[in-house]
């Protein structure tokens, strides 16, 4: 092979590689986009016309809980199987230089956060009742009485409770309304959903999703 020839494949090669690099660098640059979605911010991934778009909200009403937001779109002409449990996976980073560390976050299935919200009722209800019969301690009893000192830290409590009444008022089915469950999404389909999870002290959420082969990974701060 002489010198010319073999100069002209080296060249061809390095502008095949020089335009592979620029495509990964656009592809990675393409690769999430921020968009809004009932009035909130979204992370957006698209892989082979299946695109997820993510968002992270506290929920102020339900104190540590958090909502997973999630809008599914199936631009594809096949249905495809989304699993919302098992293959979702979100970790967070705790502390701060060489003691960070990365931590699973629990996220609840239907079932499992509506018990969650059942034992919150359930505390509601006895702070309540608690606060129901101080009311009565306080009418009947002299102010010295002991009554008072034994009961006041009960009002207190139930007073924590009392921002809590008005959500945990609802119905168990109203509070899952919209709960993402295991499902199949048509050809052409659009879901909205979410799940729910509990934020510990952290700063960094890792946010992974496995659905039919392709990996959709976001950051979260």
């Amino acid at each position: 092979m002489d010198d010319f020839l073999f100069d002209q494949i080296f060249a061809m090669k390095r502008l095949v590689i020089a335009f592979a690099f620029l495509f990964s660098l656009n592809v990675q640059a393409q690769e999430i986009k921020e968009v809004e979605i009932e009035g909130m911010m979204f992370q957006s991934m698209t892989q082979s016309d299946l695109t997820l778009a993510v968002n992270v909200q506290k929920i102020n009403e339900l104190g540590k809980y958090y909502a997973l937001n999630m809008q599914w779109v199936n631009a594809s002409g096949a249905p495809v199987q989304i699993d919302s449990y098992d293959d979702i996976k979100m970790t967070m980073l705790q502390g701060n230089g060489q003691d960070v560390q990365e931590l699973p976050v629990k996220m609840y299935t239907r079932e499992g956060y509506l018990q969650a919200i059942e034992a919150r009722l359930q505390k509601t209800r006895r702070m309540s009742a608690l606060a129901s019969t101080l009311s009565v301690a306080e009418t009947a009893a002299k102010p010295e009485s002991d009554v008072l000192d034994v009961l006041i830290d009960v009002k207190a409590e139930a007073k924590e409770q009392e921002n809590l009444n008005e959500m945990l008022a609802y119905e168990d089915d109203e509070l899952t309304q919209g709960y993402l469950t295991p499902c199949v999404l048509a050809a052409g389909e659009t879901k909205l959903g979410y799940l729910m999870f509990e934020r510990q002290k952290g700063k960094v959420l890792h946010i992974t999703v496995e659905v039919d082969g392709r990996s959709y990974q976001f950051v979260w701060k």
